[in-house]
């Protein structure tokens, strides 16, 4: 591969944008994926990353953590033959006296956590709560707090196992069910993420990549980003997410109950986003400007683009299948008709395979086109909106309308009310 190929993957690599919104241990699978990106099985650089820099930047993110045998490793590796630092050797030291003293200290509540029946019991009778447990059990306060601090030590050394079971008991606190979730995307329990208990937008959006792209619930996704205050949390926060929902549209929209008012929707979110790369480019080029030969080139791209995502390398080939058929269905909704022997010169296919593998596009796909053997063309259906479609979509559009005028009235009248409210007082000054 080119150095210049290489460039323009890394440009394109969106791990800089995402880590601010992730907790740092979700951060290890980003940059473990970039060293696979930096020399693949054949030798090749498929991004042009120093692997020392992303070293670098894995043991400087280690740092905080009580991670402590894995930053030694990194560290190894960014100087061999050099010595431990004395730092870490005693900040290894320190982690397992912590880990310890916190064990003792919520010792009597661990053990009872652990005995699933006599909890369950307790659960079922009511008496799962603090003023039960201190009469039955002697379980003080103290305990349930150092048992909290544990959950949260053993994440910070690395055991999102134990880490999450230990959660699992309590979610009476937003930050516990963070950081179940964050246990839970870390040992790759794609059903047992629980995002929508979480409400800070930005960041959940960023957490629920690895759970939708992984769990594949891309229609979650969607539905998701289209809600109208996540939708706010994309266009101002983290336009960069605009990616992601054009993807996941793509890859699901033909499973979609009106794919047309999905399509609609990105189109909106699109215009209202401040960003650009290749896979939303591509759909630009369809919806908005038709232009297909840019879109042809754009889908070039998308290909070099999606094998360096760490959330869509896996599903690079269902893409380019997806995009091909939009293209598709695209040009013929256009062209009406279109010429077997052109389709198959842009398919890089002679007249035989164009026709062949319309029909199993047309079977598969259940696309509403047939082929003319006659005339030696492909005709597609015209496929109307139905009525009730049309009344649904305008009725909705009619309430986002009514919902934006009323809110900017009440802007209105509030900033009306503070001018007066202030020129009564600058003439009482007076």
């Amino acid at each position: 591969m080119s150095t210049g190929e290489s460039a323009s993957r890394a440009t394109w690599d969106l791990t800089s944008q995402i880590s601010p919104f992730l907790d740092r241990h979700m951060i290890f699978p980003l940059l473990e994926y970039l060293d696979t990106l930096i020399k693949d099985q054949d030798g090749k650089h498929l991004v042009d990353y120093n692997p020392q820099d992303v070293a670098a930047a894995r043991l400087e993110i280690l740092r905080p953590t009580h991670m402590v045998d894995y930053a030694i490793d990194v560290h190894q590796t960014l100087h061999p033959g050099q010595p431990v630092p004395d730092e870490m050797e005693a900040q290894k030291k320190t982690v397992y006296e912590e880990l310890e003293a916190l064990r003792a200290a919520c010792g009597a509540f661990d053990k009872l956590c652990q005995d699933e029946t006599e909890r369950s019991k307790l659960m079922a009778t009511g008496q799962w709560n603090f003023g039960s447990l201190n009469q039955s059990h002697q379980i003080t306060p103290e305990m349930v707090e150092a048992y909290r601090k544990l959950a949260r030590f053993q994440f910070e050394c690395g055991d999102y196992q134990s880490a999450r079971a230990m959660l699992t008991v309590d979610e009476s606190m937003l930050q516990v069910l963070w950081g179940r979730l964050a246990c839970e995307v870390l040992v790759e329990d794609w059903d047992g993420a629980n995002v929508a208990a979480l409400q800070q937008r930005t960041w959940l959006l960023h957490w629920s990549l690895f759970v939708y792209w992984n769990g594949n619930r891309l229609e979650n996704l969607v539905d998701l980003c289209f809600q109208e205050k996540y939708k706010q949390a994309i266009t101002t926060n983290a336009p960069h997410l605009l990616r992601y929902l054009t993807a996941a549209v793509l890859l699901c929209k033909r499973r979609a109950v009106s794919p047309r008012r999905v399509l609609r929707s990105l189109i909106y979110v699109m215009q209202d986003c401040d960003y650009v790369d290749p896979i939303v480019d591509f759909v630009d080029c369809l919806c908005v400007k038709f232009d297909f030969d840019k879109a042809q080139t754009k889908l070039a791209e998308c290909e070099r683009v999606l094998g360096t995502d760490f959330f869509l390398c896996q599903q690079t080939d269902l893409f380019m299948e997806e995009a091909r058929v939009f293209v598709f269905e695209n040009y013929c909704r256009i062209h009406n008709k279109i010429d077997l022997q052109t389709l198959g010169d842009k398919l890089a296919m002679d007249q035989i395979q164009a026709e062949r593998w319309i029909v199993d596009l047309i079977r598969n796909a259940d696309l509403d086109a047939k082929i003319d053997s006659e005339e030696g063309c492909v005709v597609m259906g015209g496929n109307p909106q139905s009525i009730y479609e049309q009344v649904m979509d305008r009725t909705r559009d009619l309430n986002v309308r009514s919902a934006t005028l009323a809110q900017n009235l009440n802007n209105l009248m509030n900033q009306t009310r503070k001018e007066r409210t202030k020129k009564e007082r600058s003439s009482m000054e007076e």
